[in-house]
């Protein structure tokens, strides 16, 4: 684990697991594309 989190893009992995792991949720409510956008291009 600490090799892994020592890691330059260890953040970003798990900034991505979590947001699939949330996108797996029937109740989620998805965020409106302008907001999904300014997320993912920052």
């Amino acid at each position: 684990m600490e090799r892994f989190l020592r890691h330059r893009l260890a953040a970003d992995a798990m900034q991505l697991r979590r947001w699939d792991d949330q996108a797996k949720d029937p109740a989620a409510r998805p965020l409106p594309i302008d907001e999904l956008l300014d997320a993912a291009l920052g």
